[in-house]
């Protein structure tokens, strides 16, 4: 089953909305997913206009430095790490 790319939407405004109100992710940390989340909509951008996003080196995917972020916060901010894990499965079933 394909995963709604406005769904998509809604779940990274809500990562912007989640990581602006914890002051306990460090601002390295916190950058880096912005950047993430930036680069995940223009990978959508490029879905909605039916071109496919270049795959990147398989240990740079966004979906694998989502992961590596969501276990980082699997104990501190579970809530988080929910919300990206819930990326890492819609950006699976887009094919990003």
């Amino acid at each position: 089953m394909t995963q709604d790319p406005t769904r998509i939407r809604a779940t990274l405004a809500l990562l912007r909305e989640q990581l602006g109100n914890s002051e306990e992710v460090s601002p390295a940390l916190r950058t880096s997913l912005l950047e993430t989340v930036s680069n995940i909509e223009s990978a959508l951008a490029d879905v909605d206009s039916n071109k496919r996003p270049p795959a990147p080196p398989a240990n740079d995917s966004l979906a694998s430095r989502l992961s590596e972020a969501a276990l980082e916060f699997e104990d501190s901010h579970p809530t988080l790490a929910k919300t990206i894990g819930g990326l890492v499965n819609g950006l699976s079933n887009l094919g990003i």
